[in-house]
């Protein structure tokens, strides 16, 4: 039996949130459902791609991975780190992209985001990657998420 950790749960969540954004300009897919499982459907046309702890070199993608930040030790709050990672050829779709999920994310409150009880979501920075010789440019922006992640140590 294989157990999915927080820190999937949290990515997945995440995921989500984007690929069901209805007032997004660009389409997102993820590369896993809801299960953490390679999705089985194939990608909607002009969509861009969402992989968790994957940065692919040739396609138009985002990329999100998890770091820890902050760990209470008499509350049941942690703060998780989600950097978001954009690659792609046409700098206004990047910036169109980054725009949605700062709108989705930025300021949210409360919830759930997949299996994942949310108490605030805030984005801390942010980092221009350059240019890559594909043609590709890059963009990294951190999200900092307060969630309930209670533990054996605090409730």
């Amino acid at each position: 039996m294989t157990m999915q950790s927080f820190e999937l749960d949290t990515l997945l969540g995440f995921a989500d949130v984007l690929v069901n954004n209805t007032a997004a300009r660009v389409p997102l897919w993820s590369e896993l459902d809801k299960d953490g499982k390679p999705r089985t459907t194939p990608e909607p046309d002009n969509a861009l791609g969402i992989f968790i702890d994957q940065w692919p070199e040739e396609l138009n993608s985002m990329s999100l991975t998890e770091y820890p930040v902050s760990d209470d030790p008499s509350l049941s709050e942690s703060v998780i780190g989600v950097q978001v990672t954009i690659w792609h050829r046409d700098r206004d779709v990047l910036k169109a992209v980054l725009s949605d999920v700062f709108n989705a994310m930025h300021g949210r409150w409360g919830g759930n985001i997949g299996n994942v009880r949310l108490v605030q979501a805030l984005r801390r920075s942010g980092a221009n990657l350059g240019q890559q010789g594909n043609g590709r440019v890059g963009r990294t922006e951190n999200y900092y998420l307060t969630v309930h992640r209670p533990s054996a140590h605090r409730q």
